[in-house]
């Protein structure tokens, strides 16, 4: 692959990754603070598999033909266009560690 191709190609890729991203937020709920962290997981999930599926769909019939790239710009693209799932993500992450923190909390507790 040339690098004019695979320059064009990050620029094809970005843009679909911007556009795909956009998309799947906007046919999502936003994200209210007082929801449930079941809440927050539902729509994670569901947001998560929107993602599989459009991956899926794009990888058969647009992206990837010979990408030099590896898919880098697209998902990279993908992800930035979706701040909500950042969020959400980032929320359970927090949750996971305090999880994590109190189970070590406790298990060196009962250790000592």
């Amino acid at each position: 692959m040339s690098t004019a191709t695979a320059a064009q190609s990050a620029i094809i890729h970005t843009g679909v990754g911007i556009a795909a991203g956009t998309f799947i937020e906007q046919v999502l709920p936003q994200h209210d603070a007082e929801e449930s962290i079941y809440e927050t997981l539902q729509d994670t999930v569901l947001q998560a598999a929107l993602n599989g599926v459009l991956v899926a769909l794009l990888t058969q019939n647009v992206l990837y033909n010979d990408d030099a790239l590896g898919g880098g710009m697209f998902f990279t693209s993908l992800f930035a266009a979706q701040p909500l799932l950042q969020r959400r993500i980032s929320i359970l992450s927090g949750v996971a560690l305090e999880y994590g923190r109190r189970a070590t909390s406790s298990g060196l507790q009962m250790s000592g």
